[in-house]
């Protein structure tokens, strides 16, 4: 009878510890989990759009691009020089767009977390001649949390609000203008993004 209860008591409580953890795995933010081994292979799929990565282990970044822009940019249009070209460039209309961009891809929690982990996201924006985005590609660290739905998120979100404008000369034939801005998640938690 003693031997019955044992095993009873064992069986209950390993049922116990399975239902535990699997509330505990449930309880956690989607952000979390295997993200790390989602960016190893050379192509990822978010949602519905597949990305190309490349890693730079020296630097401990992944270059993240959308399949469906070219991989060589300046096989289409030459990029804008200074040294040669009339006075011009381009300027983000506002920094709020990026940062409602990074609000809505992203939960409160998220962006937390990502925060306190010393996350970021660089942006790599090819302009043209008019302002419009010809390609928007992303760096993210070697150890991020970041998934690949939440890039296809955020790409979205920026596509959809940021805005440029071309100051100086214009240009009536294929160019481009490249922009850097490196984002970081302590900054979206204080929602004030430095320009």
């Amino acid at each position: 009878m003693k031997a019955m209860k044992t095993t009873s008591l064992k069986h209950s409580t390993a049922l116990l510890l399975a239902g535990l953890s699997l509330a505990t795995a449930a309880s956690l933010p989607p952000i979390t989990g295997s993200a790390q081994g989602a960016w190893e292979a050379n192509e990822v799929k978010g949602k519905s759009t597949v990305y190309r990565c490349e890693k730079d282990i020296d630097i401990g970044r992944i270059y993240i691009c959308n399949s469906k822009y070219p991989e060589n940019i300046q096989n289409e249009r030459a990029q804008y020089n200074p040294e040669v070209q009339e006075f011009s460039y381009v300027k983000l209309v506002s920094h709020d767009a990026v940062l409602n961009a990074f609000r809505r891809a992203f939960t409160a929690e998220e962006i937390g977390k990502l925060a306190e982990l010393g996350e970021d996201v660089s942006l790599l924006i090819y302009i043209g001649e008019g302002g419009q985005i010809l390609k928007l590609d992303f760096s993210i660290m070697t150890g991020t949390i970041i998934s690949p739905a939440s890039i296809e998120t955020l790409e979205n979100e920026l596509l959809k609000g940021m805005r440029f404008e071309v100051i100086g000369k214009r240009f009536d034939y294929p160019i481009f203008y490249h922009i850097f801005l490196r984002v970081y998640f302590s900054e979206v938690e204080k929602g004030e993004l430095r320009p």
